[in-house]
């Protein structure tokens, strides 16, 4: 923690009392402290979020950052303030980033030493520093956590961590829907390409099998979380081929 208070620094002396000098700052907070009183009144109303009314569904006009809504709700409830619970949200999420990432490394490698290294790689890319006002882009962690599991599925042919795999890549999706989207992608790559280049010669069924269980849990998961977002698309339309280029990555950009 000491570490993520030196990269943040000073931003741990202003808990209370700051949030990164930036709209999102502001706006994670708002978004912290809406789903905690919609989990405490009424759930069914989670994402008939109090801004744009009569219009409903509004939270999900955004990230709705329902994981990281969930991990606050208990500090909200308690009487903590929303940019307490958004500051201490933010800080956490860079930490679990890193323990996810020194548990992988450690475990392709072997090596603690260099698990904290990689672990500290990953808590300080430029990337993460350039968006620390921007909450869901913060909780990286389940990222390394699905290719641990992944790795530890094929490796031991494990049915429970590739079930485990499954339920990361959902828990990323509700922490920052952009990751999710993408770590689905990149973890059905992954698990195919360990599966073929397995040392031992026979396949680790097994893990395949959990594999492919994980993978249907996460798509059920990912059906129901998204429904929110598909129904707001289907009503309010999608972004133009105009807009989509405007804000899109160029070769340049790299």
């Amino acid at each position: 923690m000491s570490f993520v208070c030196f990269l943040t620094w000073p931003q741990c002396l202003y808990l209370a009392t700051r949030v990164a000098s930036h709209d999102d700052g502001f706006f994670g907070a708002w978004r912290v402290a809406w789903i905690a009183h919609a989990l405490r009144t009424d759930p069914s109303q989670l994402y008939d979020a109090n801004i744009f009314y009569p219009d409903r569904g509004t939270l999900a006009n955004t990230d709705a950052v329902i994981l990281e809504g969930a991990l606050g709700s208990p500090l909200l409830w308690a009487g903590a303030s929303p940019v307490v619970v958004y500051n201490l949200l933010v800080l956490g999420g860079i930490l679990a980033s890193g323990l996810g990432m020194f548990l992988l490394v450690r475990h392709l490698t072997g090596d603690s030493l260099g698990g904290l290294v990689a672990a500290a790689v990953f808590m300080m890319v430029p990337y993460r520093v350039e968006h620390f006002e921007h909450l869901e882009l913060q909780w990286t962690c389940f990222i390394p956590l699905s290719f641990w599991a992944i790795h530890k599925a094929i490796d031991e042919s494990s049915f429970v961590h590739a079930l485990l795999a499954g339920v990361f890549v959902w828990l990323q999706l509700i922490a920052c829907v952009y990751y999710g989207v993408f770590l689905g992608a990149v973890v059905f790559v992954l698990s195919g390409l360990l599966f073929v280049s397995a040392r031992n010669s026979n396949r680790p069924v097994k893990a395949l099998v959990g594999l492919m269980a994980g993978g249907l849990i996460a798509v059920l998961l990912a059906i129901v979380s998204l429904r929110p977002y598909f129904a707001n698309a289907s009503r309010l339309g999608t972004r133009s081929l105009t807009d989509i280029g405007a804000h899109s990555a160029f070769f340049s950009s790299y």
